[in-house]
């Protein structure tokens, strides 16, 4: 299931700036000094850079992400935050579909009319990324390398005991799944900053996106 295959950090650093014309999207991103998060500076949350199961290896999240079912998941962050083995923090969380679709970077923008209801008393969301032959992820490869293609959420949908909410980064997607079914974890946690980032160990600015064609595994 993985779409992201060993691109090195500065490899794709370099293709950044290559095509830094022709980009985009800003980016509020900021990376941890210790390279482990990344700090969204337009929602106020951090997030794990590397999928559960990765490790940072100073540059890129070596190793093979770990599947979990829904109700799984919400036992392996418990694990995590007891032993404190990421970053040593002890409150990483599950994100609820409203964080975790705020990931999504669609080179094309977002489907036009797909606009869904989250149940959450705030705006609707696009629910998918217009698709075109040049899109082939949906997250930011430097902020997220060795991604997979589909992350569980931590909210079920509404009235249901068998459906919960997921996020597609190979196609930018929204959708209810299975709760049985086996898919990866992002960890968050809350953290708005009122100063500068950099006082926060979130020393390096992301700035960009790329409209190219460039794809994580190099093709």
């Amino acid at each position: 299931m993985t779409f992201a295959r060993k691109p090195s950090f500065k490899a794709i650093l370099i293709a950044f700036c290559a095509t830094a014309a022709m980009a985009t999207h800003a980016q509020p991103y900021w990376l941890h000094k210790s390279g482990t998060m990344v700090y969204d500076s337009s929602t106020g949350l951090v997030w794990a850079r590397c999928s559960v199961g990765q490790q940072w290896n100073g540059d890129s999240c070596a190793g093979e992400a770990k599947d979990y079912q829904f109700e799984q998941a919400f036992d392996v962050v418990s694990r995590i935050n007891s032993t404190g083995n990421l970053g040593g923090i002890t409150n990483w969380a599950l994100p609820n579909v409203r964080q975790l679709q705020s990931l999504r970077q669609c080179t094309a923008g977002f489907r036009p009319n797909t606009n869904i209801d989250l149940n959450d008393q705030l705006p609707p969301v696009p629910q998918e990324c217009k698709r075109t032959k040049d899109d082939r992820y949906h997250i930011h490869p430097v902020a997220f390398p060795q991604s997979e293609a589909l992350y569980w959420t931590s909210t079920p949908l509404a009235g249901s005991k068998h459906l919960a909410w997921s996020v597609g980064f190979s196609n930018g997607l929204l959708e209810t799944m299975g709760r049985k079914l086996p898919f990866y974890l992002r960890l968050v946690r809350s953290m708005p900053l009122t100063g500068n980032p950099a006082d926060a160990g979130f020393t390096q600015k992301l700035n960009i996106f790329p409209a190219s064609p460039l794809t994580l595994d190099g093709r």
